[in-house]
């Protein structure tokens, strides 16, 4: 799981073109900040406790880790309430893309490395994509405890 999970997203990261990683910026385009990747699922509505549980158990302390170690500034999971089929979704906050990379892998890791087996999400799950967004202005924190 983990190494399936982590090959469709260095596919997806390795698909990126060099030219859109480097690019100068032009008038109009985003301001070279912060990315946010999400990974969105479309998973079994009777799964989503198991689901949820699996990512505490397994996924969230590792990546709270590279949050308190620097590597990446926020890990963390959301569920739909009202909206689309892609009803799981998981999301990094990193400086850049290449911060994400060297995070994710670690992450990945160190999970291989502590857990002999991880429950696979694809299990409970039909379809999977990964997005990456450059993030641009934002308000502060206030109110949220973020």
């Amino acid at each position: 799981m983990i190494r399936h999970i982590l090959t469709l997203v260095l596919i997806g990261c390795l698909a990126l073109p060099a030219t859109a990683l480097g690019q100068e910026e032009e008038e109009g385009e985003a301001t070279g900040g912060a990315v946010l990747v999400v990974s969105s699922f479309k998973c079994d509505y009777a799964e989503l406790g198991t689901i949820n549980s699996n990512w505490e158990e397994y996924w969230l302390p590792v990546f709270q880790e590279l949050v308190d170690e620097g590597m990446i500034d926020a890990s963390g999971t959301y569920y739909h309430l009202w909206g689309d089929e892609w009803n799981v979704n998981w999301y990094i906050v990193s400086e850049d893309v290449p911060a994400f990379l060297d995070a994710y892998q670690e992450g990945f890791r160190r999970i291989g490395e502590r857990y002999r087996e991880v429950p696979e999400i694809l299990d409970y799950c039909t379809e999977h994509k990964d997005s990456f967004y450059e993030l641009g202005p934002k308000t502060d924190a206030a109110g949220y405890g973020g």
